[in-house]
């Protein structure tokens, strides 16, 4: 999967990573849709924390594609915002 990458304020790039699997009472999705919201922008300004190689766009739209262990009340397939 291909991800942005914040690493100081100011600099990001896009990178390959491994697809993750979802542990138990997770869930994956195929992102649709991402955004990002006022926090992403502030930590790209340096205005507020975080590490090294977050992944912005925590609002997303997109489908169910797998399931961890105990995962009740969605489906693979189901469509999410």
């Amino acid at each position: 999967m291909r991800a942005t990458v914040f690493h100081e304020p100011g600099r990001v790039t896009v990178e390959d990573r491994a697809l993750p699997s979802p542990g138990p009472g997770e869930l994956r999705l195929r992102v649709a849709a991402a955004s990002l919201c006022a926090s992403d922008v502030r930590v790209y300004r340096g205005e507020k924390h975080a590490a090294a190689g977050v992944v912005p766009g925590h609002e997303v739209a997109g489908v169910v594609d797998a399931l961890g262990e105990g995962v009740t009340g969605i489906a693979e397939g189901d469509r999410v915002v």
